[in-house]
């Protein structure tokens, strides 16, 4: 399941990314990385939403968004 919520939120990252495409300022996707590896690395102990079986953990939910605006970018850029 945390497979599913990992591919679904880098689907809407990697659509959401076509909003932040006008972001122009020196060293954004740098900082979007750095947020990413920050939320990933302190964020494993942080729960969203937990059940009996299923745990959503702020570092399953926020770096795959963040990747995917970072991935959209990079493809605009390049392919376009």
């Amino acid at each position: 399941m945390e497979y599913k919520v990992f591919l679904i939120l880098l689907l809407i990252g990697f659509i959401f990314g076509k909003l932040v495409l006008s972001q122009s300022s020196r060293n954004y996707d740098i900082r979007l990385l750095i947020a990413t590896i920050f939320f990933f690395i302190f964020g494993s102990k942080t729960a969203v939403f937990s059940s009996s079986d299923f745990n959503i953990m702020l570092s399953n939910l926020l770096p795959p968004f963040l990747l995917g605006i970072v991935a959209r970018r990079y493809i605009t850029r390049f392919f376009a």
